[in-house]
């Protein structure tokens, strides 16, 4: 069974200094206690500023500052039942240990799907590079002969090709498959016109 969204959590990127981490966080702060009009102005007044680029839609960090502004508005403006599922949390901490054991078994359950998934991909990586896909023998070889085609029909032209279509369309088809075959016997006259 999947537990419930984790509301609260934000995964930091990688690769982030302390100054840009502070600056996205105190952002998505304000932004989450003062609403989008604030977001607004400050990417207008902001635009040219380097530090503050993270703010572009087009920005590898937009995400992550997003989210932290959506984490950190959850927290400034809860639920309307998050204070009676706390106190209810408070007086039942077994409730607590399961909720959190659930959620454990759940991730360990994931990691290993990911984990067989990968140990998949790199079994099926290790036996097409054993393949030597320069050592090949010919086992068989076939001939086809001048006189084997004469009982098969001539080639049918273009024209005859979409008479065929538009008689079958007709008469199987239905209104569907008539303008289908309409529109391919425009699209051949088309082509007609073109090539000559």
């Amino acid at each position: 069974e999947k537990p419930e969204d984790e509301k609260y959590t934000v995964h930091v990127p990688e690769g982030l200094t302390a100054l840009d981490l502070d600056l996205i966080k105190l952002t998505a702060q304000f932004v989450a206690r003062n609403g989008a009009a604030f977001l607004t102005g400050l990417t207008q007044r902001e635009s040219t500023n380097p530090a503050f680029y993270f703010l572009k839609p087009t920005h590898s960090m937009f995400g992550f500052f997003t989210s932290l502004a959506d984490a950190y508005s959850a927290v400034l403006m809860p639920d309307k039942g998050l204070r009676q599922r706390l106190a209810q949390d408070a007086s039942d901490r077994s409730g607590i240990l399961e909720r959190c054991l659930k959620r454990l078994e759940w991730d360990r359950a994931r990691a290993r799907e990911a984990q067989e998934l990968e140990d998949e991909a790199e079994r099926e990586r290790q036996a097409m590079q054993q393949i030597d896909w320069h050592d090949f023998v010919i086992v068989e070889t076939i001939d086809f002969y001048e006189d084997e085609d004469e009982e098969l029909p001539p080639p049918m032209s273009l024209k005859e090709l979409l008479a065929f279509n538009k008689q079958q369309a007709l008469h199987g088809g239905g209104a569907a498959a008539a303008a289908a075959a309409a529109a391919e016997e425009a699209e051949a006259a088309e082509a007609d016109g073109g090539a000559e």
